[in-house]
């Protein structure tokens, strides 16, 4: 669904690190297209080794394969990277998950609901390893949390059907498989999901049966359906090998051995000669489902391709670095000389950019997101994400470098004069508090892409940074060369970061806006894919045209 946004955007820049991350993922959600998915991915890694996004969908691709020990790896880089989004720990805990690692992943998605305790993954999380290894009740309960948490959708009946189902409520379980069958005339309902359901109610036949639906449509789910333990009760079926055999699967069962990983190694189910089993993950869910008297029900599939391109993206859907770092002062005042105590690279925290007015506020947000994008490229320097920078705003400097391993810190306030755009900028120690440097910048107004150009040139200047040849190339390029579209990139950047359904509807009419305004600014293509993507994520019922938009732009 993405991929033909994300395609177009990497044919404008071949070098933009969020192009490759975005049709690195999709292709592996949309096309099963697991080379060129690393391919995309470890480019994507190579431009911006500061792209927190781009090493969590990484390491989703590589926990598909079996390879859980590269994976993690990643993952855990992904929260070095972006520590304040729960989705990052989410998926480190997902990963021990599969690799079958029970009691670790408990500890993890216990961290993350005492981090993040409105946090619904946090506790759907839980709940799904607590039915694995027959904890059953206090699935139960996790799961009514996740539930309270994430409303009346179908992620959350599919997942308290599965809780009935392994603790043994079998009548509960298929009732509620008839109101999904009921619901999926409304909504996507996912055949894979569904069943894993049937996994937990030990009825083989419709497990296959789901999962040959699920293929039929090409659905993203199916990725796992290697690693998960909730099928080990059909591991050993000749219909399923074969469905792994269509996908291209097979090439990774070297994995498993090599990772030491044994696959039909699963707790069991008390009372019974199963296996324990689940999954899930981030998502709605399609297809067959049986009634209590053995009969199938039959899901709703008019508007099935329109749910898989939710899917697609929804399947996915998030340590600091902590070393210690002095400074000298040089000839120049104004420059700053580096030394490492331990790591090599420093690290770096934008705050958003404060504003005299509602407009610019947003402006402000949307330039410290893009600035940290930019300097991100530069592989001598660790860039925590935008998101951090967002959630960490108005929190002192010093306890933001003993939290979070900072070394700098840059923070500013942007506001519009007569004739010029005017952002001060200040770069600070954060270990001390100390102003290392501060500088007013000016542009023509409405050159925000200026502004940001002359900050990035001014840190890296100042830290005696040597950016290598393609670094140089990703800090000097120049987008577009209109300001108004360049604006409306930086409006739609700052309305997405909420997350709220109207937030993102409104950075879709931005992304889009900017899109007219220069139909070669590659940027604005990510930015509206990945709009009408986190639409189907978090608006319960998204526009029709949610993906069909993502491929016209």
């Amino acid at each position: 669904p993405a991929i033909e946004a994300a395609s177009r955007s990497v044919e404008l820049d071949p070098e933009l690190s969020e192009a490759h991350a975005t049709l690195g993922f999709s292709l592996h959600a949309g096309r099963y297209d697991w080379a060129g998915a690393e391919k995309h991915l470890k480019k994507a890694i190579e431009l911006n080794p500061g792209n927190a996004v781009a090493y969590v969908w990484y390491s989703i691709v590589l926990y598909t394969e079996g390879r859980f020990d590269e994976a993690l790896d990643l993952a855990r880089k992904g929260v070095e990277l972006d520590p304040l989004t729960p989705f990052n720990h989410h998926n480190v805990g997902w990963g021990l998950y599969y690799a079958r690692r029970f009691d670790e992943a408990i500890k993890i998605y216990q961290k993350v609901i005492e981090d993040f305790p409105d946090y619904s993954f946090g506790h759907y999380g839980l709940s799904k390893i607590y039915r694995i290894i027959g904890r059953t009740k206090e699935a139960i309960k996790e799961n009514q949390r996740a539930k309270e948490l994430m409303g009346e959708s179908v992620f959350s009946l599919l997942a308290e059907a599965e809780c009935l189902a392994a603790d043994g409520q079998t009548e509960l379980s298929r009732q509620k498989l008839v109101e999904l069958a009921k619901l999926a005339e409304e909504r996507f309902v996912s055949p894979y999901q569904v069943s894993l359901v049937y996994a937990f109610l030990d009825d083989k036949e419709n497990v296959i049966s789901c999962l040959k639906q699920a293929y039929e449509r090409k659905e993203a789910w199916l990725n796992w359906m290697g690693v998960d333990p909730a099928l080990n009760l059909v591991r050993e079926s000749s219909e399923y090998n074969s469905i792994l055999e269509e996908i291209g699967y097979r090439q990774f069962f070297v994995n498993f051995a090599l990772s030491g990983t044994n696959l039909l190694d699963a707790p069991r189910r008390a009372g019974s000669g199963r296996d324990r089993m689940h999954d899930l993950t981030t998502l709605v869910i399609d297809d067959g489902h049986q009634t209590a008297d053995g009969a199938t029900l039959e899901f709703s599939t008019h508007n099935w391709k329109r749910w898989i391109a939710a899917a697609v993206i929804m399947v996915a859907v998030l340590t600091a670095i902590g070393s210690i770092y002095y400074f000298n002062a040089p000839s120049d005042p104004k420059m700053v000389v580096v030394k490492s105590a331990g790591f090599q690279n420093p690290a770096l925290l934008v705050l958003p950019f404060s504003g005299n007015d509602p407009a610019s506020e947003t402006i402000g947000v949307g330039l410290a997101d893009a600035l940290t994008q930019r300097l991100g490229n530069l592989k001598s320097i660790s860039v925590l994400s935008a998101s951090t920078g967002r959630s960490l705003a108005g929190r002192d400097v010093r306890e933001i470098a003993s939290e979070f391993g900072v070394s700098f810190v840059m923070k500013g306030e942007i506001r519009n004069e007569t004739g010029s755009a005017v952002l001060e900028v200040e770069l600070l120690n954060a270990n001390t508090g100390t102003v290392l440097w501060d500088e007013t910048f000016r542009s023509d107004p409405g050159n925000y892409f200026e502004l940001q150009s002359k900050v990035a040139d001014r840190f890296w200047r100042s830290l005696k940074i040597e950016p290598l040849p393609m670094e140089l190339r990703q800090l000097e390029k120049s987008y577009t060369q209109s300001a108004s579209a360049y604006e409306k990139y930086l409006i739609g950047r700052s309305q997405m970061a909420n997350r709220t359904s109207e937030g993102l509807r409104r950075a879709i009419a931005s992304f889009a806006a900017a899109i007219k305004d220069d139909a070669g600014f590659a940027p604005a293509f990510v930015g509206l894919a990945d709009a009408h993507s986190l639409l189907n994520l978090y608006d319960i019922r998204p526009p029709e045209d949610a993906y069909s938009k993502a491929r016209e732009y």
